[in-house]
């Protein structure tokens, strides 16, 4: 609860405990620096104290509504009988007599009762009220503001009572009154089974009266269903998304984060202001923006967000995603990303090369089917010299020949890259020779052999006295007309001597 939240609650408490003893709230100044849960316990405390004080006063008042007619014995309470002490005498009714008198006084009479009824002693003749008439105090109390005595009214009875006084609440009283309520199942069922119209009227009357505190504090409450119905009715109130403030969307996320809630995080990403959302993905941490990356909408706002994460957060999802071995959701998490992003990912890995170490081949081979198919070499090229070999090689095999010579020119080469290329089959290596005169990639080629190491090149020799006459004419042809490549002459001067 923010403190402006317990702030209105305490007020609520005081106000409560200036009730029960006849006075004035601004007579209990002293009590302003006490928590509000200890507010509570005192309010607890001096009921039970002035019950038993005078309990069997109390009895007598009760024992005389037995033998009188219900019509004269509500008609002298509400004229003799001050709403505290008839309070107090109210909970040790039979409950079949209670639910008869209060149909006999007022409802006036009955508000001013429910506001000092010990909720716990008076549970059974509270109960025995018919809903409607709940539904007339419940009225009355929120006309006065008395939050506090109406959220403990709520927690008494049972849910068609319970139906009955929420219905007929405005949707600013609503929102005012529910963080002051003890949830409970009754409470969490009836706003589930909220109608949508009902939604609108509660989120525009947030927006309208600047009820976002109490906000807070109901929304953080909400089952995931309903929270995710809220996120959908905010889809189709822009006006009311856009003025959401970033401290409530960051206080929601925490929540939602610390619960393991990452589906209904979800569904509020495409409808909250930029700022609230930067929040947001700002305190899910690494290991939570991994997580989430997979069920979210990956809208332009999330793109830009995640493109100004500072190195030290990449660092984090990093760390994260090898500690926690979330692998999978970083899988999903880079192929989303804008290319710049990704080049600052594998930026940041090149200085972490531990965790680079670690990451499983099956990712980056996802990673390289998505970069090639885009046709973004540059992007691929700079995973190369970070990524381990055993990565390295699925992700030679799911390039195909023709883009291995492409990025030839645009890699770092080391030890591991010759390393893998070494043992590509001879297979693989016919398939280049045919992709270089099938596209036409003869710069491309050269950038390749001039790479490779002795052994290599010898199998390249190996490969084209193999190959088809035509094929190894074309080479032959091409090399002597546009190559500058001594080592392109040199194997070319080999395959000959080998044919």
């Amino acid at each position: 609860m923010t403190e402006a939240m317990r702030h209105l609650d305490h007020d609520q408490q005081i106000r409560r405990i200036a009730r029960l003893l006849g006075i004035e709230p601004g007579q209990v100044a002293d009590l302003d620096a006490v928590p509000v849960a200890d507010l509570r316990v005192l309010h607890d405390q001096l009921s039970e104290s002035l019950f038993v004080a005078h309990e069997e006063s109390f009895a007598r008042v009760a024992s005389v509504s037995k033998v009188i007619p219900g019509a004269v014995a509500g008609k002298l309470a509400e004229r003799f009988l001050q709403p505290a002490l008839a309070a107090r005498a109210a909970v040790m009714l039979e409950p079949s007599k209670a639910g008869d008198l209060v149909n006999k006084v007022s409802v006036t009479y009955l508000a001013d009762i429910a506001v000092s009824l010990d909720p716990v002693r008076g549970q059974a003749v509270i109960r025995a009220i018919p809903p409607a008439r709940v539904a007339e105090v419940a009225r009355e109390l929120l006309r006065r503001d008395e939050l506090a005595a109406m959220a403990e009214f709520a927690g008494t009875v049972d849910k068609a009572a319970l139906d009955a006084a929420l219905a007929v609440a405005t949707p600013e009283q609503l929102v005012r009154v529910a963080p002051l309520l003890a949830w409970n199942d009754n409470i969490e069922e009836i706003v589930d089974e909220l109608a949508d119209e009902r939604l609108d009227a509660i989120l525009e009357a947030v927006a309208d009266e600047s009820l976002w505190v109490e906000a807070s504090v109901l929304l953080r409450r909400l089952s995931p269903e309903t929270l995710a119905r809220v996120a959908a009715r905010l889809g189709r109130l822009p006006h009311i998304a856009a003025a959401i403030p970033t401290a409530l969307v960051g206080e929601l996320a925490v929540d939602l984060f610390e619960t393991g809630e990452l589906e209904t995080m979800a569904h509020f990403v495409p409808v909250v202001p930029h700022e609230a959302l930067a929040t947001a993905l700002e305190v899910a941490g690494g290991a939570n923006l991994l997580r989430i990356a997979p069920l979210i909408e990956w809208t332009t706002a999330v793109h830009t967000i995640v493109a100004a994460l500072t190195d030290d957060h990449l660092d984090g999802v990093l760390h994260a995603m090898a500690e926690e071995a979330l692998w999978t959701e970083a899988s999903v998490l880079l192929r989303r990303l804008e290319i710049d992003t990704l080049a600052r990912v594998a930026a940041r890995l090149a200085i972490h090369r531990t965790i680079a170490d670690q990451i499983p081949a099956d990712l980056i081979r996802a990673l390289a089917t998505d970069l090639f198919a885009d046709d973004d070499l540059d992007t691929m090229a700079l995973f190369v010299p970070v990524v381990s070999g055993a990565a390295l090689t699925a992700a030679i095999e799911v390039a195909g020949a023709a883009n291995l010579l492409r990025i030839a020119p645009l890699i770092e080469w080391s030890d591991v890259v010759l390393e893998v290329l070494e043992a590509l089959p001879d297979s693989y290596l016919d398939s280049v020779l045919g992709e270089v005169v099938d596209q036409a990639l003869w710069s491309e080629g050269e950038a390749l052999v001039e790479q490779l190491d002795a052994e290599l090149r010898g199998r390249i020799v190996t490969r084209m006295a193999a190959a088809p006459s035509e094929l190894v004419d074309r080479i032959r042809a091409q090399v002597v007309a546009n190559t500058s490549s001594p080592v392109l002459g040199e194997i070319v001067a080999a395959v000959d001597a080998a044919r």
